[in-house]
């Protein structure tokens, strides 16, 4: 029962903080850093871990299911990276003395 009551609070959280996100404008020169409002949801893809911005800073709200995550609405951060010219990030390797470059996925 307690169980049923932690994802239900949890969902009521998500849905309530994508109804109060701004929808995002489409741009066709997106700007060089992802800009992030105060009550903005992000979803870390790797963990499906739920996100809202709030102006204290970020607060976790919970995690949705894989199915939920290929049907997000556009508000809906998933990327808060600035874009890179050659789609590269630079990940630091444990004992390497220089970070390498490996494409996104």
């Amino acid at each position: 029962m307690n169980t049923f009551i932690a994802h239900a609070t949890t969902a009521v959280t998500l849905l309530v903080a994508m109804a109060c996100a701004p929808h995002a404008q489409a741009a066709d020169n997106a700007p060089a850093a992802v800009t992030v409002k105060d009550f903005d949801v992000y979803v870390d893809l790797p963990t499906n871990f739920v996100f809202v911005k709030l102006p204290q800073g970020w607060k976790f709200v919970g995690s949705v299911d894989s199915q939920s995550v290929a049907s997000l609405p556009d508000s809906v951060h998933t990327w808060l990276l600035p874009a890179e010219a050659d789609d590269t990030v630079r990940v630091a390797r444990k004992g390497a003395a220089t970070a390498t470059k490996e494409p996104r996925s």
